[in-house]
């Protein structure tokens, strides 16, 4: 027997629950958000943890992916 919480989860489907709010997340990480903020911000909607969103944002964040991997916010007043 099973408790709710040890419930198993379907493959991917951490990969759809980030790719609901992708365009969002995009979005707040130009406009300088740090990811451990949009982490805590969205965990209760994630069945997964903070490297695994790192990871699902440096693949499939596009736009912002240069701006993460470079700091080139730092520099920016």
């Amino acid at each position: 027997m099973r408790s709710d919480s040890l419930r198993r989860i379907k493959r991917r489907a951490g990969r759809a629950e980030f790719f609901s709010i992708r365009e969002e997340l995009e979005t707040k990480i130009l406009l300088g958000h740090t990811l451990k903020n949009l982490y805590a911000e969205y965990v209760d909607r994630f069945s997964f943890g903070y490297v695994q969103f790192t990871r699902y944002v440096s693949r499939y964040c596009k736009k912002s992916r240069a701006f993460v991997m470079t700091g080139s916010h730092w520099g920016q007043k």
